[in-house]
């Protein structure tokens, strides 16, 4: 992922969000939405460096899959957690 691009999707995300806030334009949701997705994209920009750094690529996906079946489902979660402990220890090891 390009570290600058983050940027300025995070800035145009919260730059939307305040005009949103101060001018009263559309609905009081989208404002809302654009501040959230905005404060996630800043974190993503701050992590972006060390993210880069992960060996596991396959545990990005299994996060983000988890990520979302804790969000839609919250009663799946002790499955989640037990899924992930199995992964975890069935996780792909280094050859040498």
């Amino acid at each position: 992922m390009h570290r600058p691009t983050v940027a300025v999707v995070t800035i145009a995300l919260l730059a939307g969000a305040a005009l949103g806030y101060l001018f009263d334009v559309g609905s009081q949701g989208i404002s809302s939405a654009c501040w959230r997705v905005g404060m996630v994209t800043a974190m993503l920009w701050l992590a972006l460096p060390e993210l880069n750094r992960v060996r596991n690529k396959w545990l990005f996906g299994l996060l983000a899959i988890g990520l979302v079946v804790a969000v839609v489902r919250p009663k799946l979660l002790p499955l989640l957690l037990v899924i992930t402990a199995i992964a975890a220890i069935l996780r792909p090891r280094r050859t040498r």
